[in-house]
């Protein structure tokens, strides 16, 4: 991987509860759509800045193994499902019910590059084949995955940290670019963000969720950062455990219901 480039991917869940949710209770978000005031490839960019503050030393979401730190930094309206650098990871962890979830599937950033230079990468990405792309939720297969192909604007990560991974993204020698007013060093701008992405909203009970996938692209020729071009492949798998758990209201909503259930079995029985 060069600096100022970044390919991460595949992300797989499972909630753990009482019940399972009757077959589509998850809701899939449409491709292209505005959540929350911005588009799902503009959450792909914030994705990308959440990561770009983990430390490259130190445990984090995306090395983490248990899911134990999948809460890291991570309260904003969309929770961030951390992905890997590549091979396969099991994880487990709970969010509420409900939650709007930005899962990657296969997805990658390019950062301190001239953005011509850095359109004809995202372009590069967006245009692959073949590509292998796989997603289930409670084991249907996702429809139309290849549609869920989310770019977003160029945009700032903000300014790297010494000992995070922003300061492994750095390009070394890149003087800037007009789309970066005050531009130094540390500031990791231009970016631009593209990959497959699933928004879901998750419902209470047990859902499982597996996203993967591998491809390879190649790297333009630039005669300043890439005179020889060269090519990127990712081949990744991530399986993860999350507890969607009803917030105690909504809990409280459900108890007088199974009541009555109980209550209707109990009268069937004695009749």
């Amino acid at each position: 991987m060069r600096p100022g480039m970044c390919a991460v991917c595949a992300v797989g869940i499972a909630a753990l509860a009482a019940s399972s949710p009757p077959a589509g209770a998850t809701t899939i978000y449409a491709p292209n759509s505005i959540v929350d005031g911005q588009s799902i490839g503009d959450w792909g960019g914030a994705w990308w800045t959440w990561v770009s503050q983990m430390s490259d030393t130190l445990p984090n979401p995306q090395t983490d193994t248990t899911g134990a730190l999948a809460h890291q930094n991570n309260n904003g309206p969309v929770f961030f499902v951390a992905g890997n650098f590549g091979g396969t990871t099991t994880r487990s962890f709970s969010v509420p019910a409900g939650s709007l979830l930005l899962i990657p599937v296969l997805n990658f950033a390019t950062i301190q590059y001239p953005v011509p230079l850095e359109n004809q990468v995202i372009a590069n990405f967006n245009n692959a084949t073949p590509i292998n792309l796989t997603a289930t939720i409670d084991g249907a297969p996702v429809p139309n995955l290849m549609s869920h192909l989310e770019t977003s604007g160029v945009f700032s990560m903000a300014h790297a940290v010494s000992g995070t991974y922003g300061a492994d993204f750095e390009t070394q020698g890149f003087p800037g670019d007009p789309a970066c007013p005050g531009f130094t060093p540390d500031l990791l701008c231009p970016s631009i963000a593209t990959g497959y992405y699933l928004m879901l909203e998750l419902s209470p009970g047990q859902h499982v969720i597996s996203v993967g996938g591998s491809m390879t692209w190649d790297l333009p020729v630039d005669p300043t950062y890439f005179p020889t071009g060269g090519q990127i492949s990712i081949d990744t798998a991530v399986t993860s455990n999350i507890d969607a758990i009803p917030e105690p209201a909504s809990a409280l909503l459900i108890l007088p219901g199974l009541l009555g259930i109980a209550a209707t079995r109990r009268k069937q029985t004695q009749s």
